[in-house]
């Protein structure tokens, strides 16, 4: 009964992980990709205030992809 225990504290547990690492790349992807428009807008010439309300950036780190 114990190790059964411990087996299905184990899939929970792994199956939280394996959540958790979906959710950051998830995450990551959204900022690569707002990254990606940014620096399209800033080529285009679009002021850095807009950007970032675009973007859903804060204007400095708008501005050191400027940079």
């Amino acid at each position: 009964m114990r190790e059964e225990y411990f087996a299905r504290r184990k899939a929970v547990l792994d199956e939280k992980a394996a959540v958790r690492e979906a959710e950051l790349r998830s995450r990551e992807a959204i900022q690569k990709g707002k990254v990606e428009v940014a620096k399209n807008l800033l080529d285009l010439g679009m002021e850095i205030s807009k950007i970032a309300k675009a973007t859903g950036m804060t204007e400095n780190e708008v501005k050191v992809l400027k940079d």
